[in-house]
Parts: C-alpha cells; sequence; structure tokens
C-alpha cells in the first residue's frame, strides 16, 4: 500500500520523527516469545475448502535476463507516461522520465475479490499491478529501489471473467503451489516467462488493465537522490473522469499529498554489502505509526508488544489504503518483521499462524526492505501484511 503527492522531497529532514531499528540484534531485542497473535485479531475467517493457495492469487514474477526485457510486461496501454509523470520522482527531467518509464515492467499482480472502497461499503474486485524499473547491466537482473502499484476495478461479467481465468490458472498449477510460502510463482520459476503459466498470466494483465478503462487508482513509492537513496515518498492518485488527480494522506494532521520514510545503511558484521539500519518518518508524524512505533523515539525492544501493537496495521479487516497512512503500513509491518527475525534463529519466520495451517505465513524480507510485493533490488521483498491478506483472498475464493 503507498500514498499520496509532491511536498519537498529532499534530502533528510532535521526533524528525526520516530525511529525503528532495523538491524539491532538478539541481546537488544528479545524477551521470551509469547504465544501467536491470535487470528482472530487480524481477521473473521470462515474455513474454505482448500481449493485455492496463496500463489495463486498473489503472483510474483521471476526476474528476466538480459535480452529478454520484454518477457515482462511494459507499461504500454497499462500506465501513461503522462500519468506516470504525476508520480515520479520531482528531480528527474522530462528526458529522465523517458528513461525510468522505459524500464518499468510488471513484476507482480495481486487478485482482491472484495476490496473496500471510501464511499461505499460494498466489496469491489480489484487487480492490482506492481511495476519496478529493472536494470539489465548487472548480475543478475535486479529492480530498482522504486515502485507503483496500479489498482484495476473490474465489475460485472468482466469480473466473473476474471474469476474464471484465476480458476484456470489455478488448475494449470496442479499441485505445485499447494501450502507453500508466497513468494517467486513456483510454476513460473520452473516453467520460465515463456511457459504456459506465464504467457496465460500475462494475458489476464492484458485482457484486464488499461489506462483509459479499468485504472482507477495509482499509488508510488519511490526513492529520491537516485537508488539506494536515504528517503522513500510516497503518492497516490485517484480517477476523476478522464484524468487523475493526487489524494491526501490518510489520517496525517495537517493535511499533505505526500509522506516521506528516511533511511540509515550500515553494514553488518560478515555481512555482503549494506542493509537498511533505521528508518524514521519527518514531521508530520502520521498519526497511525505514533503506536507501531512507541513514540517518542523509544527503540522497539518488547517483541510481543511489537506483535500487539502493528496488530491494527497487519489487518485487513481493520486497516485499509483510507485509515492507515502509507507509513505506517510498511514501517508497522517492518516492526514486527523487525522483531521476529532478530528473535528467531532460522529467520523468514512469523509470529502468526493462520486457521488453515496450509496457508504459511513466513514472510521474506530482502535486506530488510519494507516492499510490500515485489524485489528488493534481486530479492523479493513481501511483507507479513501481504501475506496475511493473500490468505484472506484464497480462503474467500475458495468458499466462492
Amino acid at each position: 500500500m503507498a500514498d499520496a503527492g509532491p511536498s519537498g522531497d529532499a534530502g533528510p529532514s532535521g526533524d528525526a520523527g520516530p525511529t525503528l531499528k532495523l538491524d539491532a540484534g538478539p541481546s537488544e531485542w528479545c524477551p521470551p516469545v509469547g504465544p501467536p497473535l491470535p487470528w482472530s485479531v487480524l481477521a473473521p475467517h470462515a474455513p474454505s475448502d482448500g481449493g485455492y493457495e496463496l500463489n495463486d492469487v498473489s503472483f510474483l514474477f521471476p526476474l528476466p535476463t538480459a535480452g529478454h526485457e520484454n518477457q515482462l510486461p511494459p507499461m504500454t496501454g497499462l500506465f501513461a507516461r503522462e500519468t506516470f509523470k504525476a508520480v515520479a520522482p520531482p528531480q528527474l527531467s522530462d528526458e529522465q522520465i523517458d528513461a525510468f518509464y522505459s524500464r518499468l515492467r510488471v513484476v507482480a499482480a495481486r487478485v482482491d475479490p472484495c476490496a473496500v472502497s471510501p464511499t461505499d461499503t460494498g466489496c469491489h474486485v480489484e487487480l492490482r499491478l506492481v511495476a519496478q524499473p529493472l536494470r539489465f547491466d548487472v548480475e543478475p537482473t535486479r529492480a530498482d529501489d522504486q515502485a507503483v502499484h496500479l489498482i484495476y476495478g473490474l465489475s460485472g461479467a468482466e469480473a466473473d471473467q476474471l474469476f474464471a481465468e484465476v480458476a484456470a490458472l489455478r488448475a494449470l498449477a496442479g499441485p505445485l503451489t499447494r501450502a507453500k510460502p508466497l513468494g517467486i510463482h513456483p510454476v513460473m520459476s520452473a516453467e520460465g516467462l515463456d511457459g504456459s503459466y506465464a504467457t496465460a498470466l500475462k494475458n489476464v494483465i492484458a485482457a484486464h488493465c488499461d489506462q483509459t478503462r479499468t485504472l482507477a487508482r495509482v499509488a508510488s513509492a519511490f526513492t529520491t537522490g537516485g537508488n539506494g537513496a536515504f528517503n522513500w515518498v510516497f503518492r497516490r492518485l485517484v480517477r476523476n473522469g478522464a484524468t487523475f488527480d493526487a489524494e491526501a494522506v490518510p489520517m496525517v494532521t495537517p493535511q499533505v499529498t505526500s509522506q516521506r520514510i528516511e533511511f540509515g545503511f550500515s553494514t553488518p558484521p560478515g555481512a555482503a554489502g549494506t542493509v537498511a539500519s533505521f528508518a524514521r518518518v519527518p514531521a508530520p508524524t502520521p498519526n497511525t505509526l505514533a503506536p507501531a512505533l512507541r513514540l517518542p523515539n523509544v527503540p522497539l525492544v518488547d517483541m510481543e508488544a511489537a506483535f500487539g501493537e502493528v496488530a491494527r496495521v497487519l489487518s485487513p479487516a481493520r486497516a485499509t489504503a483510507f485509515n492507515v497512512d502509507c507509513a505506517s503500513c510498511h514501517l508497522g509491518t517492518e516492526a514486527s518483521n523487525a522483531a521476529e527475525v532478530a528473535c528467531t534463529t532460522g529467520g523468514n519466520h512469523s509470529n502468526v499462524s493462520h486457521p488453515e495451517p496450509r496457508f504459511d505465513l513466513r514472510s521474506v524480507r530482502g535486506d530488510h526492505s519494507p516492499r510490500a510485493f515485489g524485489y528488493a533490488f534481486s530479492q523479493p521483498s513481501i511483507t507479513l501484511r501481504t501475506t496475511i491478506e493473500s490468505a484472506e483472498v484464497a480462503a474467500a475464493l475458495s468458499r466462492r
């Protein structure tokens, strides 16, 4: 989830804001580990028949190699350059915007049969894409630390067609997605991007994702100062007839149309490179971030408290793109992941269990990246919030 529009996007702010340590060791973090967070705190759940898995509703493409750039969908028809310009990093010239836009590829897709709306209480069918600019001049291929989320609204016969196509993809996957954690899609990983599964999924995207017809919202999270810079800046657009308008960041006072996270980096002993070591949000402080990060500037030291404090942000039933700001969504999830990674020897551990054991809720943390669903450079990055949402979508489609 990412939110909203321009305000001073330059370098680190003098206002430190709330700070979250990302690289603390177990001696700094860990009390006795408590029981898993009850699922009832996160989402109401009704049993399903086991038809759909996590990777049947959320799809992470493998990254192509040099010379095969168009094995992943470019933006043509999906997302117009002029619309992209409204959320692009503001320091880019028109020439740089063109170059940036040309490198954007769809790296992930998600289905939601019952997305919420700020204007009514009904279910809205969405097909969501994540696009990142890819670099093919390095080995392996990597995604820049930038992302655009494209949200397409479907209804009526077209929504029914989408459900039928997702069911066909489920059948095509056979047992390969059964009880697998969310990650690079196992079938596409085995078959490659020219295989029958990837081809069918790309056909679904081409059929339903259209800038002029179905694109409803755009959200972006870009670094300023180039790849790996110290700031993420969030923006969001919403369709208004034939155009797109900037939206204010939810829950932030005074009202703003962009939000920033500042990162610090370090090289841990024995590490191959630098990783994010802390994150902070400059003023205006988002209302929902305070409890998640234990303000003011208090290190996150209690694992059980961390899970309790971020429970609302992790909950698809309680937190949405319209009642949680971007930084809280990304860093609230990161707060729980930082605690669980520091306090477990195996990594990729989740202190949340699903009532249906086939849903493996381990999250994938690429260099401590708060990317919700995509790539942190060459490594997958998937937050616990995304995994929880995927479990609920899979259960809902299994009950249809």
